[in-house]
């Protein structure tokens, strides 16, 4: 009975194991965590097992606005609208203007100095280089919160194993000592 219980722990082993190496890789691909996996497992299973939130994060988020734009205040340096012949734009001085990349590029198009030519390239590729950052921020996000659920179950399993050997062990030797 002892050699079964035992084979039968160490068969429990190998499925959690495997169960945390599946958990900790499924993020490669890209898929993302399920909400209804974050809020059982990371919200309220982490919380049990003593797991502190976003602990194996490495990257932070990276989206603080949608289009990555910056408010410039015309007040402050008149020189930071000069558009690309060299004028400041009529109208209110007084209004806030969003620059970003996009309306850059915009800029770029009307003007017909040979320059700005491959300053749009630029502007292009720096365009391309921003959303694969982005697509590569979101993939390790997602890889970092498969990370922190596989820790989060591989410390549950842990804990669970100990009692279930623990408590496999109190059965055998109360048995072994009504016995005697």
């Amino acid at each position: 009975m002892y050699f079964a219980s035992s084979m039968t722990l160490v068969a429990l082993s190998c499925f959690m194991t495997v169960t945390v190496l599946n958990l900790h890789y499924r993020g490669e691909n890209g898929r993302k965590v399920p909400s209804w996996v974050r809020k059982l497992i990371i919200n309220r299973l982490g919380v049990l097992v003593c797991s502190e939130k976003n602990t194996h994060r490495f990257y932070k988020s990276h989206r603080q606005s949608s289009n990555n734009s910056a408010q410039v205040s015309p007040e402050n340096n008149r020189e930071e609208m000069k558009i690309g012949n060299g004028h400041v734009p009529k109208g209110d001085t007084n209004e806030v203007h969003f620059v970003s990349n996009r309306t850059n590029k915009d800029l770029l198009l009307h003007n017909k100095d040979p320059i700005s030519g491959y300053l749009r390239e630029q502007s292009t590729v720096l365009s391309k280089l921003e959303k694969h950052a982005e697509k590569d921020q979101d993939l390790h996000n997602n890889i970092d919160e498969w990370h922190e659920v596989a820790f989060i179950m591989d410390r549950f399993f842990l804990f669970f194993y100990i009692f279930t050997t623990v408590l496999t062990s109190i059965i055998f030797l109360a048995k072994m000592t009504e016995d005697a």
